[in-house]
């Protein structure tokens, strides 16, 4: 994929996109996201998926409890500032998610886009965000703080990608702060690509180093002062020594017990349990980072000796943010953490393929486009095809929902009825109940794994709160009770199972899930 010297810059000078395309194609991508995440008019689908942690969190919140205190949590708090400020003010409704996710796809193809045609010329600058969205439709299925923190990052390249004043530099901060918020790692570690970048770029120009010591300056103060007043009131009120445990200490020595979702070797096991249909678009994203990266670094090493400085300036600071969003998620890289972190890899890999000599180049940019457009009307006609045999909907406490998992459904349904908002309730592993249904954990934490990320002190402090609240309910899933041999901490749960033996009995199985419910004795 050759990439010759005059056109590095040409393509950004040439047509351009016209405000009328990019607003029809932005005000296409809303209604392609409503469409999986509503049914019309105006009804949410049901999302099972970690959403309902973040929204749990938020809403426990909004009622007086305190984030790594009275809540475990392992990431900063920002998506949970958030999501507590939207309760607090539209009410714990369960089409937030929803119309969340319909928000952040649409900003996100826009961001992706303006920073896309100050190097791509022409309609092929909307083809980064066309595949962000119709290849990753299942990851804007999940409200994630990745996507936040992701936003946040290209608000910062967009901030600098033209001029790089010390005060433009002192915002970048400022953003790479705000995006550490929702993800610690992500903020650090983009934040540490913009540092370099000042660097490469003083070296490339031959620039005098006190302005850039200054511009290092600002950006690290930046960082520094939004970050601080966006983590100091939890700080103040868990304490430094619980905020830094969970923060920094529990990620690092416990996360990583949780194999199947914390290490390498989620990789590709994150697609089993994918249909066809959900794998096939992910594995472009998978045949695109990081590999288009690296391919860039390698073209700029050939290239860069009489290419524009101001086109290679652009594209750097993309490729440099972008590959550092993927180093962030590389020691436990699942496809949806992959999504979450590709927009700027779509715009250097179409940035490559337009500028390519090769005739071969043309035609996969092409066969995006209809690959993109396949895959996007296959998601729309499954959800439509789905919402015709299989919806089922219920009034909840958080409002009526459309389901499309009849097991989800038949759960929902038996403990809609013999439940209500604000009882005590423990769901095992599964999170999904306590936000619709108004439940509330008896404890700090509101699942339970069978290795060491659910540590003793916790178990206990569990069987401590489902004696005090006299839970009714407890919600098993089979797995907690098949327990590999090489789990680590895979015996934290024998004192939580001997009291759910002692103290309760199994009352429903459902067919769907062979989860188990279990009923207080007294």
């Amino acid at each position: 994929m050759a990439v010759p010297k005059d056109k590095v810059a040409g393509e950004h000078s040439s047509m351009k996109l016209s405000p009328w395309c990019l607003a029809l194609f932005l005000f296409d991508a809303a209604a392609f996201l409503y469409l999986q995440l509503f049914i019309f008019p105006c009804k949410p689908i049901f999302l099972p998926n970690d959403s309902l942690i973040w929204l749990q969190d938020a809403r426990a919140m909004v009622d007086g409890k305190i984030l790594y205190l009275d809540l475990f949590q392992i990431t900063f708090p920002g998506i949970q500032v958030i999501l507590a400020a939207v309760i607090k003010a539209l009410g714990p409704r369960v089409w937030l998610p929803n119309a969340i996710l319909v928000l952040l796809g649409t900003f996100t193809a826009w961001l992706t886009t303006v920073i896309s045609k100050r190097v791509i010329s022409g309609q092929s600058a909307l083809l980064p965000a066309f595949l962000l969205l119709s290849f990753e439709f299942s990851a804007w299925h999940v409200v994630s703080h990745h996507w936040f923190s992701t936003l946040a990052a290209m608000a910062a390249i967009l901030v600098a990608l033209e001029k790089r004043s010390a005060g433009r530099i002192g915002v970048v901060g400022a953003l790479c702060g705000l995006a550490a918020w929702f993800t610690q790692t992500e903020g650090a570690l983009v934040l540490l690509a913009f540092a370099v970048f000042v660097l490469w770029e003083c070296q490339r120009m031959g620039k005098a180093w006190r302005p850039v010591i200054l511009k290092l300056v600002y950006l690290f103060a930046g960082f520094i002062l939004v970050l601080g007043l966006g983590v100091g009131y939890f700080v103040w009120k868990a304490g430094p020594r619980e905020f830094i445990y969970s923060t920094f200490i529990f990620p690092v020595k416990y996360a990583p017990a949780w194999v199947e979702v914390n290490t390498y070797r989620v990789y590709l096991g994150s697609l089993l349990g994918l249909r066809a249909w959900e794998v096939v678009p992910l594995l472009f994203v998978y045949a695109a980072i990081p590999w288009v990266y690296l391919y860039f670094f390698l073209a700029y090493m050939r290239q860069r000796d009489g290419a524009p400085s101001e086109a290679w300036d652009r594209l750097m600071l993309v490729n440099i943010a972008g590959f550092s969003l993927f180093v962030s998620v590389a020691p436990a890289p699942a496809w949806i953490r992959l999504c979450t972190v590709s927009p700027p890899a779509w715009i250097v890999l179409i940035w490559l393929l337009r500028n390519s000599t090769r005739r071969i180049s043309r035609a996969v940019v092409n066969f995006l486009w209809i690959a993109g457009v396949l895959c996007a009307a296959t998601i729309l006609l499954k959800t439509f095809r789905h919402e015709q045999l299989l919806r089922a909907d219920l009034n909840l406490p958080a409002g009526q929902t459309a389901f499309l998992d009849t097991g989800a459904y038949d759960e929902f349904k038996y403990l809609a009825a013999r439940t209500s908002p604000s009882d005590y309730f423990f769901g095992g592993r599964n999170v999904h109940f306590y936000f619709p249904l108004g439940l509330r954990p008896p404890s700090r934490i509101s699942y339970v794994i069978p290795n060491d990320w659910t540590r003793p002190g916790e178990v206990s402090d569990l069987i401590a709160g489902l004696e005090r609240h006299r839970a009714r309910y407890v919600l098993w899933q089979l797995m907690l009770d098949n327990v590999p041999e090489h789990t680590a901490g895979g015996e934290n749960l024998v004192p939580l199972r001997a009291y759910l033996h002692e103290h309760y009995h199994v009352t429903k199985i459902f067919s769907g899930s062979n989860d188990q419910l279990w009923e207080r004795n007294e």
